[in-house]
């Protein structure tokens, strides 16, 4: 089939190739619809699917046919539509670039280098700041202490004791321990004593008993 376009009628101009991609897709997107609204599929039927897939072809052939014959009567952006659409698709190859290559890899190390120093600056960097503010705070204290030596203190200031809590109870408590100690020294001085001649007769008494043990004996003997 030929297809001569006429120059002399006017042409549809649109901005972009966009434009035109979009009036595709719609046009095949309201086949489609009409397709299912009177051509559903069916599961259970396998001879209506194979019609509807021969009529499906026959619809997509219908819009790409459309477009190829529409494209000469097309501009786009001032220029006509199958020449962008060529120059669109077209395929360009660049050759291999070392030098791209090589700062494209140098590039890629000195990320990953950025990235471990970050890491180490993050575990390093919260330490070094708490020991500074320490630092500095012992300073401070230093700075802000006077330097008076022990001896200008005691000769310039009065020495206050500071007062005990129940001062009053505990000196009483501590005189009662007193005068108790005094007491129990007095009981245990002679029950001492007494002790001392008690375990000192001891062996005089085991003594005394062993003869008696004897002279019982002897008698019952005779």
């Amino acid at each position: 089939m030929s297809f001569k376009c006429d120059k002399s009628l006017p042409k549809i101009h649109l901005d972009s190739i966009a434009d035109l991609k979009y009036l595709s897709i719609n046009f095949n997107k309201t086949l489609q619809e009409k397709l299912q609204k009177h051509m559903p599929k069916n599961v259970s039927n396998d001879s209506e699917n194979i019609l509807r897939k021969k009529v499906e072809n026959i619809l997509e052939d219908f819009a790409t046919k459309t477009f190829e014959l529409a494209k000469p009567n097309i501009i786009i952006n001032g220029i006509e539509a199958q020449k962008t659409i060529m120059d669109d698709y077209a395929l360009v190859l660049e050759p291999f670039d070392y030098d791209l290559n090589n700062k494209l890899q140098s590039l890629h190390n000195e990320i990953e280098e950025t990235v471990l120093k970050t890491a180490q600056l993050r575990r390093e960097i919260p330490k070094k700041i708490l020991e500074h503010e320490s630092n500095q705070k012992i300073s401070e204290i230093k700075i802000n202490l006077p330097e008076i030596s022990l001896i200008e203190t005691i000769e310039t200031k009065q020495i206050i004791e500071p007062k005990l809590e129940r001062e009053n109870e505990i000196k009483e408590e501590y005189t009662n321990a007193v005068s108790i100690m005094k007491q129990l020294k007095t009981v245990y001085i002679p029950f001492h004593k007494k002790a001392l001649i008690f375990i000192q007769s001891i062996p005089a008494t085991n003594t005394k008993l062993e003869k008696s043990i004897k002279i019982i004996k002897h008698l019952y003997e005779n």
